[in-house]
């Protein structure tokens, strides 16, 4: 078991706050861990068996999802932790007991408590809907061509593309950098803006249309 003692001999590392922040306790690791309302962890000043731990700030990770985690240790076990929700866990109020943390702004790791807030479930599946949709509209359109040069569907994103022929993204890339044929049927150009496109108005507009419907 971890024995956790304060004592003057551990020499003190000041972390410099920022702006407005406060520090606490994280549940569960009273005296070993604390947390912010601006994201940060650190891990106390501490005696661990006979060796002397610094104060210090312990730096998350990208879980590969875009969210910020660490891992936090106790009796000689770590167990890794979401920053967002330690953070709502502290600092937020859950009367409800909902079960999931939204980021407001959508980014994943902004996790100030300003930017977080409990929501169920059904809500957090729509707000995550709502982001992904705003991710689409501000990237790169890609439009499909055959090689009759006839205008055969527009996809919101290069990634799009690249499910749609179950190919990686890349290869979409390549095929619109190059002029390369995509499964040699298929021509594929970008533009950021639909209307860019330069192709008959009629044909723009269905395929536009039915760009919309799949958001």
């Amino acid at each position: 078991m971890e024995i956790i003692l304060k004592i003057k001999s551990i020499p003190k590392v000041k972390i410099e706050n920022l702006p407005n922040e406060i520090w606490k306790d994280i549940p569960n690791y009273e005296g070993i861990y604390q947390i912010s309302n601006k994201g940060r962890i650190k891990s106390l000043a501490r005696i661990v068996g006979t060796c002397k731990r610094k104060e210090k700030l312990v730096i998350p990770f990208d879980n590969g999802r875009g969210y910020l985690t660490v891992a936090l240790h106790k009796d000689n076990k770590g167990i890794k932790h979401y920053v967002h929700r330690l953070v709502a866990q502290a600092f937020i109020k859950n009367i409800d007991n909902k079960n999931c943390v939204n980021h407001k702004d959508h980014n994943r790791k902004n996790n100030d408590v300003d930017n977080l807030e409990w929501v169920t479930y059904k809500e957090n599946n729509n707000y995550s809907h709502c982001a992904e949709n705003a991710a689409l509209k501000k990237s790169l359109r890609v439009l499909l061509i055959d090689l009759d040069s006839n205008p055969v569907k527009m996809f919101a994103s290069i990634h799009q593309c690249a499910n749609y022929f179950n190919v990686s993204p890349s290869a979409i890339s390549a095929a619109i950098n190059n002029c390369y044929t995509v499964k040699k049927q298929y021509k594929v150009y970008s533009a950021y803006n639909e209307n860019d496109f330069d192709i008959d108005e009629s044909k723009l507009k269905e395929l536009i249309n039915d760009l919309n419907e799949a958001y």
